[in-house]
């Protein structure tokens, strides 16, 4: 339920609350997609040289026993 779920000053507020609450539903989500875009190079750089990284640790632990 909104704050205040009623008419006031002759402006329905069910409505837009309503509205306004999609229009802040859909802002987040855009907002999220458009910083995840930004920082995918970043966390993909990040990802690949932890891969790198494990790997040759898992090969010189090998090559000991």
């Amino acid at each position: 339920m909104l704050l205040y779920y009623g008419v006031l000053f002759g402006i329905d507020t069910r409505f837009w609350g309503r509205v306004l609450l999609l229009v802040a539903a859909v802002l987040t989500v855009w907002s999220m997609f458009y910083y995840l875009r930004k920082a995918w190079p970043l966390i993909k750089e990040n990802t690949s040289v932890k891969k790198v990284t494990d790997s040759k640790v898992k090969v010189s632990v090998l090559k000991n026993i």
